[in-house]
């Protein structure tokens, strides 16, 4: 599990308009994938040089411009330059460990975001990259850290010619990347969720430390998880409430069903959490209750045995006259005794249902 609100001493003191990448670099190269689209036509392409996608910016249609990896600091000043974007902008984009946010500068919108993923075969290893979408009327700028195939099948509902990618224009394709963000939120928690379910099974009988290692795990996932739904949902509602020529009143339709879908992630969260709680306690009240026994057992074994113990110990004392040590049976009256007192004490427990 990623801890992705790490601070580091460089950037203390730094210009809110400094182009300077404060994360972790993740990929050895850039990547930039360019998409333009026009009446349910799409041209997509690999490009070298942003210059290149100054040509379908002429064009009618909007076109969609993903880089990956943010470590080239000369390539993020070139793109600032090139498509007029406002050097805080690009400040914020370069600064990854950020809370998600969205705000509007010079015409320009700006959404980040934290895109969570889990990378293991088998159970949960949660990952976190950051993921910013800058919004123009005609462009939409996305940076993600690493190379990844997670939009594709935004990518796949473009190919197929959506009417509403016409109609909506960049501004629907802003909701088709939040939405794949949000349904990944939705998977993982499902995913874990069956997880978590799965320890009642393992509660119901003797209390494990395994058990208690897996609630502990989950607890550490679940706050993962808060501290990048909890954001993005403070995000999705400011950008609801965002007034901006580059977002038309239609839009707004589909950004609500945003704010349904991660309510529905951060319901997940809290309920999940209060499982885990409970199944905490749960274990504590059973090894409570097991160690209950384990007392309650040496302490009707010693009860038990101290009148024995306490026969035993008179007739061992060194006294020269003691009546029954000349009896013929005084011996098998002894036992006698102590077996009769063992037997009418154990009796008694379990008539006060003691044991």
């Amino acid at each position: 599990m990623s801890n992705y609100n790490r601070f580091k001493k460089d950037s203390i003191g730094l210009s809110p308009y400094a182009i300077k990448f404060r994360g972790l670099q993740r990929t050895e190269q850039t990547q930039i994938r360019l998409t333009y689209y026009l009446n349910q036509e799409i041209e997509e392409l690999e490009i070298t040089q942003i210059d290149e996608a100054l040509p379908y910016l002429k064009r009618e249609g909007w076109v969609w411009v993903n880089i990956d990896g943010l470590h080239d600091e000369a390539l993020m000043q070139k793109i600032s330059d090139v498509f007029n974007i406002n050097p805080m902008m690009m400040s914020d984009i370069m600064q990854t460990e950020a809370r998600p946010r969205v705000y509007e500068l010079d015409d320009d919108v700006l959404i980040t975001s934290k895109m969570v993923e889990d990378e293991s075969i088998s159970g949960i290893q949660l990952t976190a990259e950051n993921l910013s979408i800058i919004l123009k009327k005609k462009l939409v700028l996305t940076f993600q850290e690493h190379i990844g195939d997670v939009f594709d099948p935004v990518r796949e509902r473009i190919r197929k010619h959506s009417q509403r990618f016409s109609d909506l224009g960049s501004a629907y394709l802003i909701f088709t990347l939040l939405d794949i963000v949000i349904d990944h939120y939705n998977y993982i928690l499902s995913e874990l969720g069956e997880r978590i379910e799965s320890n009642e099974e393992q509660l119901s009988g003797v209390a494990k430390k395994s058990v208690l290692m897996r609630i502990n795990r989950f607890k550490k996932d679940i706050i993962f998880l808060r501290r990048a739904i909890r954001p993005t949902r403070d995000m999705v509602i400011n950008l609801l409430k965002l007034d901006s020529e580059v977002l038309p009143d239609e839009i707004r339709v589909h950004y609500r069903e945003l704010l349904d879908n991660i309510n529905n992630a951060y319901e997940s969260i809290e309920s999940y959490s209060e499982v885990l709680n409970d199944q905490f306690n749960t274990f504590n009240t059973h090894l409570n209750n097991r160690l209950n026994d384990v007392i309650k057992f040496l302490t009707m074994f010693s009860t038990v045995f101290i009148p024995a113990t306490f026969i035993a110990g008179v007739y061992g004392t060194n006294f020269d006259h003691i009546p029954e040590l000349h009896w013929r049976y005084g011996y098998f009256a002894m036992w006698a005794l102590m077996i009769v007192v063992v037997l009418g004490m154990l009796w008694y427990f379990k008539r006060k249902k003691w044991m």
